[in-house]
């Protein structure tokens, strides 16, 4: 038998919990030359139970503790997964009211049935740029993308202000209504 006994060493350097400190220590004290230095192993047990709460309770109580923390984890997740789906519920709204007369979009998101109508006095404004084919010929496709995005954003920025409705833009055609979805008599052929 060697003297002194071979012990493994433990190492001091890695980062260690409470609770693989608190294990080393009665390791440590397992190991002591003396007998009567040794704790016995209801002590050994104690500690155990001390240092390891978890595992002391029955399977049943263990089980509910995990069932408990799985809810827990599942709650944030549906939270998380709840705040997403408004985002993009939010984004699909916009797209959508982009797309679609705000009335319209509502009362299909409602689901209800858009009928057909018949509007009396519309009026529907149409605009194109002239020497469009030119000026893309002698511009860079970017430049021409930053010359419609200049000139919609400000279309859009003017209309806000009046009783109109922005059906489309292609290219370089605007496409306005007024009077339509929502009728407002004669003042639909006034357009500034």
């Amino acid at each position: 038998m060697e003297d002194p006994p071979f012990r493994p060493e433990m190492d001091d350097a890695v980062t260690i919990t409470n609770q693989v400190q608190a294990l080393q220590n009665m390791v440590e004290e397992m190991w002591a030359s003396h007998d009567s230095n040794r704790p016995d192993i209801s002590m050994v047990r104690r500690r155990l139970k001390d240092i390891y709460p978890e595992k002391s309770r029955s399977i049943t109580e263990r089980v509910i503790m995990m069932m408990e923390k799985y809810a827990a984890n599942l709650e944030i997740k549906v939270d998380e997964r709840t705040a997403e789906l408004q985002i993009e519920k939010h984004k699909a709204d916009q797209l959508l009211h982009r797309m679609l007369p705000r009335a319209v979009a509502e009362k299909l998101k409602q689901g209800k049935v858009v009928n057909a109508e018949l509007f009396d006095t519309v009026t529907v404004y149409f605009s194109d740029v002239v020497s469009f084919t030119n000026l893309c010929g002698d511009s860079t496709p970017m430049q021409v993308v930053a010359f419609l995005d200049d000139m919609y954003t400000m279309f859009d920025s003017i209309i806000e202000s009046y009783d109109v409705y922005k059906v489309e833009t292609i290219g370089d055609a605007y496409m306005l209504v007024s009077g339509l979805p929502d009728r407002n008599g004669k003042q639909s052929c006034r357009l500034k």
